[in-house]
């Protein structure tokens, strides 16, 4: 459970009703099994859900109220499942079935089976300000049928009808990748991906994630853990995963050649949109990615900015803005550095054209300066340490932040930016 061979005290017929608990006490791990109408809760898939509940303390340390505590439930129903699979050879859905009602739960049709919509219970500090026993920590016995239903989508596929509001729903379909492959994706989450504040976008990021490392960036595999998660009403469905430079600087004269590449998954096509009539280009092809091969600019006038857009069969569109800086050769963008006590010493020479958060200097023994693309403007970023506890935030009113971190202690950082849309980015922060 704990990684390193430490024992697992077991009380198999407790004195306590309607309940079995994990506790960690000290150092020390205790599962206690009570009775529910003179029948032991000690059956297969609860000793399962309450061994995963240990592991998870271990690897995660995943809250155990609210969100984070929804998430905690689902990763041990999920193995419950797994583990009375794997020690009676039957695949079944529910979870205490061997006992009954109310202690019944089914993965597959879960009282709350889409994020914050249908049985969902409210679970936020002001809709749910203390968790209790009374209140289920929140909903978390309620809130955690969303990533049950997905595990069950993904394992064996299916149809799921989303909310979009005004009436509107939207089937999503997903194909199936087997349990074991799921499983796999799970655990890896569960393993590398959560800590103690998770919410349903870290679970559903984490999953995607580890389906990116397991199976590949176009797999079947990840594309449908990215379905089945919009299935469920977090985040939206695969599209592709198309790749192209954000910005492309052109300090050159006009008769030099420079190209632009743009790739998806194999199999997909492209059309480039916004070139303008005065350019010679070619365009060539391959599997799954496109060149745009300009071979004069014609009497583009500098300095400008040229917006052309490439857009991929398989749904996705990206801009690349072509900064056309005749005459500007060896120019890039510079950022001040900053000292402790806030004065600029000297600029360094830096570069974000793949749109990427930049932080200089980091390491920082207390001020640093963050780059933020400009789709993150008017949101918040988030300062959390290694187990997700939140040390700052900060509006993000400009493309350029002062943080200071001279009152954290030495280590390292995670911030955190997360868009209108649910996209996110994050970054490692380091103090030293």
């Amino acid at each position: 459970m704990n990684e390193n061979g430490g024992e697992v005290r077991i009380w198999a017929n407790s004195n306590i009703v309607n309940n079995a608990v994990y506790r960690s006490v000290g150092s020390n791990d205790y599962i206690e099994f009570g009775s529910f109408n003179g029948t032991n809760l000690a059956t297969v898939d609860v000793v399962g859900h309450e061994f995963t509940h240990g592991v998870t303390k271990h690897i995660s340390g995943l809250g155990g109220t609210r969100e984070p505590g929804a998430l905690n439930e689902s990763f041990s129903d999920i193995f419950g499942v797994m583990i009375e699979r794997a020690a009676t050879g039957q695949l079944d859905w529910n979870i205490a079935e061997d006992i009954g009602a109310p202690f019944v739960r089914s993965l597959q049709n879960p009282v709350a089976n889409i994020y914050l919509n249908g049985g969902w219970i409210p679970a936020t500090a002001a809709t749910c300000p203390t968790p209790s026993t009374a209140n289920d920590d929140c909903g978390v016995h309620t809130n955690l049928g969303p990533q049950n239903r997905w595990f069950n989508l993904l394992s064996v596929g299916g149809i799921q009808a989303v909310n979009l509001g005004n009436g509107l729903l939207q089937n999503v379909f997903v194909q199936p990748i087997g349990i074991d492959n799921a499983a796999q994706i799970t655990y890896h989450n569960l393993y590398n991906n959560m800590q103690n504040e998770s919410q349903y976008i870290d679970a559903r990021e984490g999953a995607i994630s580890s389906a990116r490392i397991i199976f590949g960036s176009c797999s079947p595999q990840l594309i449908q853990t990215t379905n089945a998660w919009a299935a469920v009403g977090v985040g939206n469905r695969f599209f592709s995963v198309l790749s192209a430079p954000g910005v492309k600087k052109i300090c050159t004269q006009a008769a030099t050649k420079f190209n632009i590449t743009a790739s998806d998954c194999p199999g997909a096509t492209f059309t480039w949109t916004g070139i303008p009539s005065s350019w010679s280009v070619i365009q060539s092809f391959g599997s799954g990615s496109s060149t745009l091969i300009v071979n004069n600019i014609g009497s583009t006038p500098s300095p400008s900015d040229v917006i052309i857009t490439v857009t991929s069969s398989l749904g996705s569109s990206q801009t690349i803005i072509v900064q056309v800086r005749i005459d500007e050769c060896g120019y890039q963008p510079k950022i001040a550095i900053i000292n402790n006590n806030g004065s600029s010493s000297k600029t360094q020479t830096l570069s974000n054209d793949d749109g990427s958060i930049i932080a200089f200097p980091n390491p920082t023994s207390g001020l640093t300066q963050i780059f933020i693309p400009e789709s993150f403007l008017n949101t918040t970023l988030t300062i959390t340490n290694t187990t997700g506890q939140i040390l700052k935030e900060v509006l993000i009113n400009d493309s350029w932040l002062n943080v200071d971190l001279s009152t954290f202690s030495n280590g390292l950082y995670i911030g955190r930016i997360i868009d209108s849309n649910r996209n996110s980015k994050s970054f490692k922060l380091i103090k030293n």
